[in-house]
């Protein structure tokens, strides 16, 4: 039987990643180099020139998308599902470097799930970040899984291997910063798509300065609001 094989479509989003978005293009395209791919990088006109140097690769299987007067990570990916055509979507933060090396065992579980989210929290997953991080990130999570239920153990992964079909189902509201994956997960789950978390080791980034912080009181107010 021939390997299932869709078109794929990787979403970057970007703002001052200059330090690190050739080598995550690099990797990206090692990860996705047995199938017919495009990369789209939706920069927020970034002031070290990020949008400029993916441009200058002059690159056939890369868009730029640069935005001006316009801001925010949800913005961003809906701005490039919005502009990509392939079957299966993938979306990551940027300098998550390491992450493209399990990129093709999450889009061959497309083939049987609806979305495949890349969790720090399912057996044989490791998270790398300082302490006060992981300590963070998995008591939030903790607390999603408590107040939404359905099993999932990493809420706001923002780490997404999905069939494009899920569109015709659930919305990405365009605006936040981590929140929408809370909403794109639970909304999922909550219509009766098939979900599967799957491993993945998340390093701290190397360069640069990550644009995430602790945003444990919004998710309390997003965990509240969905208990109620």
């Amino acid at each position: 039987m021939a390997e299932y094989d869709p078109k794929i479509s990787l979403i970057l989003p970007t703002y001052n990643e200059s330090e690190n978005i050739l080598k995550m293009i690099d990797e990206a395209k090692t990860g996705l180099q047995k199938y017919d791919y495009e990369i789209i990088v939706v920069d927020d006109n970034s002031p070290d020139q990020t949008w400029n140097i993916v441009k200058n690769l002059n690159d056939p299987s890369i868009k730029v998308i640069r935005r001006i007067h316009v801001s925010g990570l949800a913005s961003a990916l809906v701005r490039g599902i919005s502009e990509s055509s392939g079957d299966v979507l993938i979306w990551l933060d940027s300098d998550m470097l390491g992450c493209p090396a399990v990129f093709d065992s999450m889009i061959q579980k497309t083939n049987e799930f609806d979305l495949i989210v890349g969790s720090r929290y399912v057996q044989g997953s490791e998270d790398m970040r300082p302490k006060i991080r992981r300590i963070t990130s998995i008591w939030m999570n903790s607390f999603a899984k408590l107040i939404l239920g359905y099993g999932i153990k990493d809420y706001d992964s923002g780490f997404i291997v999905c069939r494009r079909s899920i569109l015709d189902n659930v919305i990405i509201k365009p605006h936040g910063y981590g929140e929408y994956c809370i909403e794109l997960v639970y909304q999922c789950c909550k219509y009766g798509l098939k979900v599967i978390e799957m491993p993945y080791t998340l390093r701290d980034r190397d360069l640069g300065i990550s644009k995430s912080s602790t945003t444990a009181f919004t998710f309390l107010r997003l965990g509240l609001q969905y208990g109620l």
